[in-house]
């Protein structure tokens, strides 16, 4: 085995359920899931047929789509889904950092010998953005917690609106 794989798969205090692979594929996954539930409710939510055209658009412009479609129809159920599409808004910068660049290193001689750190790292242009370990292990349990969140509202906004459960049903 590599040395660079070892370390790609280590966390830093060796704990194996928070290695970098299972931490990205966590995270991707639940990113996954939300993505869907998204282009679900865009297919499914509004009056006209915008699922096809919508479902090619970036996330950033679906999530604002989402909104604007949510907002005129205030009931408790379509509440909490626009809640959790505005969380998802929070998220998916990071969504963006993590799916878009890969894992790098920082090799640093301390007293003790030489010191590793790993980090999901972007540059563009003179913006720098970094993910680290602690970072991504938080990430992963708040984008878990807002998939679960999405997946909950949009399922009431289906059983409080039938017109959707048949549109559902004649697909």
């Amino acid at each position: 085995m590599s040395y660079l794989k070892r370390l790609s798969e280590m966390a830093p205090d060796g704990d194996t359920q928070h290695h970098w692979d299972r931490l990205v594929g966590r995270f991707v996954l639940a990113f996954g899931d939300i993505e869907n539930v998204v282009t679900s409710c865009l297919r499914l939510l509004p009056q006209d047929p915008i699922g096809r055209t919508a479902s090619e658009l970036h996330l950033a412009q679906r999530i604002s789509l989402l909104e604007e479609i949510l907002s005129p129809r205030r009931t408790a159920a379509r509440s909490n889904l626009l809640d959790a599409v505005k969380a998802v808004r929070r998220y998916s910068s990071k969504r963006n950092i993590v799916a878009h660049n890969g894992l790098s290193f920082r090799f640093e001689r301390d007293g003790q010998g030489l010191a590793v750190e790993s980090a999901i790292r972007s540059t563009r242009g003179d913006r720098f953005h970094e993910v680290s370990h602690r970072e991504m292990i938080d990430l992963v349990e708040e984008v878990m917690s807002i998939s679960a969140a999405l997946n909950n509202a949009f399922l009431e906004v289906v059983d409080d609106e039938p017109e959707i459960e048949h549109r559902l049903d004649s697909e």
